[in-house]
């Protein structure tokens, strides 16, 4: 008798920073955001539930933010962002 082996998904995290505004994307779909510092253990808490997990990190334009996320809100998908991706342990050793 064949056995398949399970496969594990990775669930992909993704925090988009601006300032003091903070999203959260799962799988490329908004899942939380908000302002404050705070939001960083939220998302950690959220991404514990999910484990295996990826974590990445873009830093939104400011333009961007001002234009668009400051009157609607974060996008539904991590598609419309816009900025550029750091490595989210750089980001956690520069605080």
């Amino acid at each position: 008798m064949a056995t398949t082996p399970k496969t594990s998904t990775v669930t992909e995290i993704t925090v988009v920073d601006c300032d003091d505004w903070l999203g959260l994307y799962v799988d490329g779909e908004l899942a939380l955001e908000g302002h404050g510092r705070s939001q960083h253990a939220d998302i950690l808490a959220f991404g514990a539930k999910h484990s295996p997990y990826s974590v990445r990190c873009i830093f939104a334009d400011e333009q961007w933010m001002q234009d668009v996320v400051q009157i609607s809100g974060m996008p539904q998908s991590l598609s419309a962002v816009i900025g550029r991706e750091q490595d989210p342990r750089a980001e956690l050793a520069a605080q």
